[in-house]
């Protein structure tokens, strides 16, 4: 069987995914993992292909959000600070 995961540029994102892709490798299952390029040599480094796709961002790049606000179009995010930050 092929099993491709996708996940979110973040280690967070690839832990709790790295036993269930390894169990699969060993039970002869051809494993892939998907996410922005930032995140191959995470990926590669236990072994599993990596394909890249979508934006080169990462959840812990401060400037995270600016890059996808520029991939959408140049969209401008808020600033968020104090109460006005958050929901009525």
């Amino acid at each position: 069987m092929r099993v491709l995961f996708t996940l979110l540029p973040a280690r967070g994102s690839l832990q709790p995914l790295l036993p269930v892709a390894e169990a699969m490798r060993a039970r002869g299952h051809q494993v892939a993992l998907c996410s922005a390029p930032r995140l191959r040599g995470d990926v590669e480094a236990h072994g599993l292909a990596f394909l890249p796709a979508g934006l080169d961002w990462h959840v812990s790049d401060p400037d995270y959000i600016d890059v996808l606000c520029r991939a959408a179009g140049g969209l401008a995010f808020p600033p968020l600070a104090g109460e006005e930050g958050l929901p009525g």
